[in-house]
């Protein structure tokens, strides 16, 4: 079936998000990783940059702080999601300038870069998932959910073969300067994507930004499901899988045989993730239309 011009837009807009969510995750975990492996720097202060990840779980925090003071142009999500990627894309080409080592003003140095970009990071993340729900209609979200997993596993594939690649020829700095590279790609595709209607009601308080989405969260799910679910993404789970690369490089001494390795289990992941979505969502609705018709 013949996708419509706009939802082929707006499917393209997502996905360009998507990519925009995974190239700074990446880099500064899984490249910044593989650098400080290779320059011989030792596995416990590298397990210590699990810790610079907790912006994205703790992102919530300051999420309703988005919604009460907006960037009105282009509209309230891409004005911040333009100043973000702008912001990423300097973080992750001044981190080309770090000069690994066990050396304290170094490391210090290292991980303030790595906190920074987590925090701009994550605080991007918010906004994506805010313009693909406010963007997309309720038959696209699906679609739109898939679309931005693809874009996400692009660039999972990027950053982690390619930015090895890159390494392994010219370089770590270099490596990071196309990442930075790609991050600014995405730039033509949030100032060209669609245009969100200005909302009737504006929030006007902090307070309101913060109360409101609580009081229809709990309602929606309860207050013993609302507390489970917390429970389940504050948990500090990221410090076993924050170090697979490291383990990689160490054991098998052989960059391009990690490079063909991720490469593989990246191609593997995606085209499951299609796969898996192009049942699911027939389904969904098909489910959808019974239960209406049995009504």
């Amino acid at each position: 079936m013949r996708m419509a011009n706009g939802t082929a837009r707006r499917l393209m807009a997502v996905a360009a998000e998507g990519v925009a969510s995974g190239t700074p995750y990446m880099v500064g975990t899984k490249l910044l990783q593989g650098w400080l492996t290779a320059t011989g720097v030792p596995l416990g202060l590298i397990g210590l940059l699990a810790y610079a990840e907790l912006p994205y779980t703790l992102k919530m925090l300051w999420a309703p702080a988005l919604d009460r003071w907006p960037i009105p142009w282009p509209d309230r999500r891409r004005g911040w999601l333009l100043l973000l990627q702008l912001l990423l894309v300097g973080v992750i080409g001044a981190m080309s300038l770090l000069r690994p080592g066990p050396e304290p003003a170094k490391l210090t140095a290292i991980g303030v870069m790595a906190l920074v970009l987590a925090v701009v990071s994550a605080t991007q993340d918010i906004v994506v998932d805010a313009y693909r729900t406010d963007l997309l209609p309720e038959a696209e979200r699906g679609a739109g959910a898939a679309a931005t997993n693809l874009g996400y596993r692009a660039a999972m594939l990027a950053i982690g073969a390619g930015g090895f690649i890159v390494a392994g020829r010219t370089g770590w700095p270099l490596a990071f300067l196309g990442s930075a590279v790609l991050m600014l790609l995405v730039v033509p595709f949030t100032l060209t994507a669609p245009q969100l209607p200005p909302i009737q009601h504006q929030v006007s308080s902090l307070r309101q930004a913060m109360v409101g989405p609580a009081r229809e969260f709990l309602h929606r799910t309860g207050r013993g499901r609302a507390a489970m679910l917390l429970a389940l993404v504050l948990l500090p789970n990221i410090l076993p899988y924050h170090l697979d690369y490291t383990f990689y490089i160490t054991d098998w001494h052989n960059r391009w045989y990690l490079n063909h390795q991720v490469s593989d289990l990246t191609r593997m992941y995606t085209a499951h993730a299609i796969q898996l979505w192009s049942y699911q969502i027939p389904l969904i609705y098909m489910q959808r239309k019974l239960r209406r018709f049995g009504k």
